[in-house]
């Protein structure tokens, strides 16, 4: 009789605990796509000296984040003037050799999301002339406007040759994390 009661407990116990993580996984899923736009953040390093360097990482909606390597394109991608992107030429330029590196939990994804309209309107520093051919990192969100189907950069911080940051808070706290998501940084 133990027994068996035993085994109804923990059999109830394994559906409870089935119907929690479906249900967590539903809910994160729901709140996942509720964010408007595909691309959110993107960490690059560029650098013309002695070849030509273009790699980096970008995180996505879903919380996945991928590296990319334009390295070796040809043609070169071309940055759009003003630093405003096509949702085809973010698409463009992210479908060159993506590599899975991780998933951002949705509640991090959703915090960090939720500051890219604060971190729009900081005012940037003077850029700094630091080195030589050491190339550039930058730091960036992007700001959906979702009417037009653009994409604005949203420059956090940029260090290396060049640097300059962005004075609002929300950037320092985006540039940390994107810092942290990446595994360090030249900053």
């Amino acid at each position: 009789m133990k027994r068996h009661l035993l085994a109804i407990c923990l059999t109830i116990l394994i559906l409870v605990q089935t119907m929690l993580v479906v249900s967590c996984r539903s809910s994160s899923t729901a709140e996942t796509h509720e964010i408007g736009q595909k691309y959110l953040f993107e960490v690059s390093y560029i650098n013309h000296a002695w070849g030509y360097v273009d790699q980096g990482m970008y995180v996505d909606r879903d919380g996945n984040v991928y590296s990319y390597d334009l390295s070796d394109r040809n043609p070169r991608f071309q940055y759009p003037e003003g630093g405003i992107y096509s949702q085809a030429l973010l698409d463009d330029k992210y479908s060159s050799n993506p590599v899975y590196m991780r998933t951002v939990d949705v509640e991090t994804l959703v915090e960090m999301s939720d500051l890219i309209g604060a971190a729009s309107q900081g005012q940037l520093t003077d850029r700094v002339y630091i080195g030589c051919d050491g190339g550039g990192e930058s730091f960036t969100a992007f700001l959906f406007d979702a009417e037009a189907g653009v994409y604005t950069s949203v420059l956090t911080r940029a260090c290396g040759d060049w640097s300059r940051e962005n004075t609002a808070p929300e950037a320092a706290t985006l540039f940390d994390w994107l810092q942290q998501l990446r595994g360090g940084s030249m900053c």
